[in-house]
């Protein structure tokens, strides 16, 4: 390996009309080495008691879902937003982290609901009543109430964010990295009607490179809020629809 980067520095010296092909591929070595497409999900859920079936893609749907066979989520028909939070050794900022979860994450999972409520009433096909912010809110045996925690919310690096649409190799420290855990259950007795994981790391590049925006970490973090809250009112939508 010393040999290869001797005579890889010394053509360097010796060839200048070769540098600009010979940095591409020396970077593009690096990358291959140090990134890799898919990124394992730290297995820290606290509700959950097995991990052989969490998924390894990099970005996916969701990470992890599990579902109590002996409740039917068509059943319920208010949904109440209760609380999150954040901790554990994956929080960059805990302060941060928890007023993300307890505001925004829940303000923007509840706009994802009226939004996809409101588009299934138009093609007649309602699905919950009423979604609740009020924690405290109980309607009857009909309520569920969906829960859970920010156990990974790191920041990123918005410089490395930027260069990383080309240096492949900065991905790891630039993406905003969050990791959402949680549960639905029954309002009445508890009962936790499904489980779920999801993490989410978050670049911000076009399909043309690298934007401006992503130099912002505000709106860095709140697009990654959204795309996870979006999954799992999707996620919720989905199997309220099929159960």
């Amino acid at each position: 390996m010393a040999g290869i980067l001797m005579r890889f520095f010394n053509l360097l010296m010796h060839e200048s009309k070769a540098v600009p092909a010979l940095i591409c591929l020396f970077l593009a070595g690096i990358s291959a080495g140090c990134m890799s497409p898919r990124a394992r999900v730290d297995k820290t859920y606290e509700y959950h008691h097995r991990y052989d079936d969490m998924t390894d893609r990099y970005d996916p749907p969701i990470s992890l879902v599990r579902v109590n066979s002996d409740f039917e989520l068509s059943s319920y028909t208010h949904l109440v937003i209760g609380e999150f939070t954040a901790g554990g050794d994956g929080i960059y900022d805990l302060e941060t982290a928890n007023h993300y979860a307890g505001t925004y994450f829940r303000q923007v999972m509840a706009g994802e609901f009226t939004r996809k409520l409101f588009e299934r009433e138009l093609f007649g096909t309602p699905l919950f009543y009423k979604v609740e912010l009020d924690p405290d809110f109980r309607s009857d045996s009909h309520t569920a109430v969906i829960e859970g925690k920010f156990t990974i919310f790191d920041p990123g690096s918005p410089g490395p964010r930027y260069l990383s649409a080309y240096l492949f190799f900065l991905q790891p420290i630039a993406a905003v990295d969050l990791q959402v855990e949680g549960r639905i259950r029954d309002a009445n007795c508890g009962t936790t009607i499904l489980e779920f994981a999801d993490r989410r790391r978050f670049l911000g590049h076009t399909p043309w490179g690298p934007s401006h925006k992503t130099l912002n970490e505000e709106w860095a973090k709140k697009q990654t809020c959204l795309l996870t809250a979006r999954s799992l009112v999707n996620l919720v939508l989905h199997l309220r629809e099929k159960s």
